[in-house]
This record gives structure tokens, C-alpha cells and sequence, in this order.
């Protein structure tokens, strides 16, 4: 059997080549809001020819797959089995259930790490009592003079939105760099199929939102809001704003659905797939207790307002959906994979000072 092609350390003119090809299978099986990321600079590339791609990053030995593999759902366990067999210590971020499925099958734990909140465009609105105050902020926001406009990428507001970017980094507790892997960093130049939409406020750029594509049978037939930053200055509403506007957009498109991407560690059950009871209580304590490293309980209510919030855990509105994401590994006590992965992702220097906190306080 085929045990692969691995590609890693390509002069920059090779893996531009190399993305060329890879970019065929993604634009056939990219259907999971991750799919877009497996291109990001910094991965390295296993490959099954006429099959498919998983992109991974090593860390400390340990390979880290991002997200599903990049095939066929019917060629999953193919890829998975052979990216295992390179590579004996793997872990998988950001799988969907299809993929969990396969490597549940395959032995490995499979952890929530979160959800993922979507929205069915066709069906999706924001009437009802429930989004008044969301009605209220976008009218708001456009009352105060700031206009939508959408952008390709070699823009000349570039500048703007690096500033924004720099601006917004200095309001995080980590801010050596920006996360990555999970979150691609923003691109301001040309990407395929990215859509981007700014927002205007006296002249000036107040904020911008990235959306990513995702594929199905080699079209575009949905997206993730990957990229979110606003100034400090900007007015409250202006991030709704551009969102109320973009959905517009999609809807008159006939795009089907809109990602509002994984809000980390929000309703962690563990209750389908064998799993780490550490990692599980991990993950609950940094949603509860992990502020100061990244904002878990406001970004998952963020997302909830989309939906007119909730009721007895689900979302009021029913074109408003979530479903579940893995954290897959082979160890019960995966100390070394969630070090590793935070620090691959950069936010290690967080983490530490709140795990501390977690053993002390389990003591």
C-alpha cells in the first residue's frame, strides 16, 4: 500500500507549486469551515496520491493534524491510517464527527473541544423579540455613519487593516504573536475566494471581517467568519454591522450556509466517543476560569446572540445550529499533546499559569 508522500522544509517556489495541486483536493472535499487553513504558511503536507492531503504541524515529535483530511469522507480511515503509520504520535485538532468517527474506530480518544455555531442562510433572519437588542445595535451602528463595503484583496485599505490588526493585539494578554493554526492569520493581499467586508466610519476603516470558503463538489457553497477585528474606537455595533450586511450578500448569492466558527471549550459533554477525563475537566475549567487568556464565555455568547440566545441549551432559533468538534490523541492523560498543541498554536504562555491554577485548585 501507498504509505504516502510526505512533504515538509520546500524551498518557497516548490510549495507554491505544491499548493497549486493541493488546492484541487480542497476545492472537492473542502466542505468543514477548517478546510481553507490547511493552506496557511507554516503547515507541512502528508499526501495520498489520488486520494488526498492532511496538513499537520510537528511539534516536540508529536504530529498535529489540523482539522479533517482533505479526501473523501469514504477515503478518511485510507489517509488516516497511513498519516498514523509516519507518524506513531499524532493528534488531531478540530475533526468534525465524520472524521472523529474514523479515528474512534482507529482507538484514539476523542475529546470535545467545542462547538461550532452555523447558520442556514436560506432560512435565516433576524426578526423576532429575541434579536431586538441585535436589530438595535446594527441600526445603531449604521445610524452613527459607518457603511458596509466589500473588498478584493489587493486593497487600498491594506495599510488600514494592518494597523487595525496591531491595534488589536495590543489589547490581548498574549501578544508575542498572533494565534495561529487553528485560526489562520489574515492575509491582506489576494486569496482565492476569500470575501472581505470593511466598514467605513468618517473616512477611515472601523473594522473588517474575513470570510474563508468552504466547498462542496467543487463550488462555493458556504463560509467561515475567520477573521473579526474592529478599533478600539469603532463603535459597539460595527462587527454586527458588517455581519448583517455580508449575510445579506450570501443570502441574495444563494449561499447556503455561514460559519460562525468553534467557540473553544462552550458545552464540553464527552458523552459519545471513549475520552480523557483530565482533558474533559481541563477544557471545562479553562471555559470558566481561562479569561484571562482568551475571551471562552464571551465569544460563545456572542455567537448565541445570533440565534436570539438560548433555552434549556439549545438556540432559539432553529436555522441556527451547532455541532460538535474533537480533540483526538492516543493517551489518557494527554499532558505532552495539550503543552505541545498550545504551544504550537501560541498560546502557551497563558495556558501554563491557568493549569497551574487547575492542579492547585484539584489538590
Amino acid at each position: 500500500m501507498n504509505n504516502g508522500v510526505l512533504i515538509l522544509y520546500m524551498r518557497p517556489s516548490v510549495l507554491r507549486e505544491l499548493k497549486k495541486e493541493l488546492r484541487e483536493y480542497l476545492v472537492r472535499y473542502g466542505y468543514h469551515s477548517s478546510a481553507y487553513s490547511s493552506l496557511q504558511d507554516g503547515l507541512d503536507y502528508f499526501v495520498l496520491p489520488d486520494v488526498g492531503y492532511i496538513p499537520y504541524a510537528l511539534s516536540s515529535g508529536i504530529a498535529f493534524a489540523l482539522s479533517n483530511p482533505l479526501s473523501a469522507v469514504g477515503d478518511y480511515k485510507k489517509l488516516l491510517s497511513a498519516f498514523v503509520r509516519r507518524f506513531p504520535r499524532a493528534a488531531f485538532l478540530h475533526v468534525t464527527p465524520e472524521a472523529a468517527e474514523a479515528l474512534s474506530e482507529m482507538g484514539f480518544y476523542l475529546n470535545e473541544m467545542g462547538v461550532e455555531t452555523e447558520l442556514a442562510l436560506e432560512n435565516y433572519s433576524y426578526r423576532g423579540r429575541a434579536k431586538e437588542s441585535m436589530r438595535r445595535m446594527i441600526r445603531r451602528a449604521g445610524e452613527s455613519g459607518t457603511r458596509v463595503v466589500e473588498i478584493k484583496g489587493d486593497s487600498e485599505f491594506n495599510d488600514e487593516l494592518r494597523e487595525i490588526t496591531e491595534e488589536w493585539l495590543s489589547t490581548k494578554s498574549i501578544k508575542e504573536r498572533e494565534f495561529w493554526f487553528l485560526v489562520r492569520r489574515a492575509v491582506y493581499g489576494h486569496e482565492p475566494d476569500v470575501r472581505k467586508f470593511i466598514a467605513l466610519s468618517d473616512g477611515r476603516v472601523a473594522g473588517y471581517i474575513f470570510f474563508d470558503p468552504m466547498y462542496r463538489f467543487g463550488r462555493v457553497y458556504g463560509y467561515l467568519a475567520g477573521t473579526l477585528r474592529t478599533r478600539t474606537s469603532a463603535h459597539g455595533g460595527t462587527l454586527a454591522l458588517i455581519m448583517s450586511h455580508a449575510i445579506g450578500v450570501f443570502k441574495d448569492e444563494g449561499v447556503e450556509v455561514l460559519s460562525l466558527g468553534l467557540s473553544p471549550f462552550f458545552d464540553v459533554a464527552d458523552a459519545r466517543y471513549r475520552h480523557s477525563f483530565f482533558m474533559k475537566h481541563a477544557f471545562r475549567f479553562l471555559y470558566q476560569r481561562g479569561g484571562g487568556i482568551f475571551p471562552f464565555k464571551g465569544l460563545s455568547f456572542f455567537k448565541s446572540r445570533y440565534a436570539g440566545g438560548q433555552s434549556n441549551g439549545v438556540y432559539r432559533d432553529g436555522s441556527v445550529t451547532r455541532r460538535k468538534i474533537y480533540f483526538a490523541h492516543k493517551s489518557r492523560l494527554p499532558l505532552r499533546e495539550l503543552y505541545e498543541s498550545s504551544r504550537l498554536m501560541g498560546l502557551v504562555d497563558g495556558v501554563i499559569p491557568a493549569m497551574k491554577r487547575f492542579l492547585f485548585a484539584a489538590s
